[in-house]
């Protein structure tokens, strides 16, 4: 079960599974108008799996990017190996509406079908972007 507080926290409810909190974001945008195209807000999440399941880990952050190409093009996505059994993933939004959307599909979601997998559960901290680059396109 998805509960999202006035607060802006975010948590999925398993009963058998972990359950997996977001919160917002502490820091201020310096210009909240939203612009066409530009990246306003995003989603930072951390996980700690058990030792010995790389392959199941794998599995899930390639499902986690299946779900994420299914979300509008303006999108970003990144998932980073932090130590032997940290991770994060880093994604990335134009609008609150598009961040909403994925942690109704995406991590959260995914976390609950994961959940033997992890030492501790995931977290999902919702951010607002205070300054970016984006990545030049290559073609």
């Amino acid at each position: 079960m998805l509960d999202r507080a006035d607060n802006g926290h975010v948590s999925v409810q398993d009963p058998q599974g972990p359950t997996v909190a977001c919160s917002p974001a502490s820091v201020e945008l310096r210009d909240r108008g939203e612009t066409e195209g530009r990246i306003m807000v995003g989603v930072l999440a951390k996980f700690e799996f058990v030792a010995g399941h790389e392959e199941e880990v794998s599995r899930f952050f390639a499902e986690g990017r299946v779900i994420v190409e299914s979300q509008p093009a303006s999108t970003g996505w990144y998932a980073a190996r932090l130590g032997p059994s940290t991770y994060a993933a880093f994604a990335v939004f134009a609008n609150e509406d598009d961040r909403d959307a994925l942690l109704a599909a995406g991590g959260p979601v995914l976390s609950k079908t994961y959940g033997h997998l992890f030492a501790v559960p995931p977290t999902f901290d919702k951010v607002d972007i205070v300054e970016h680059r984006a990545p030049a396109s290559s073609g």
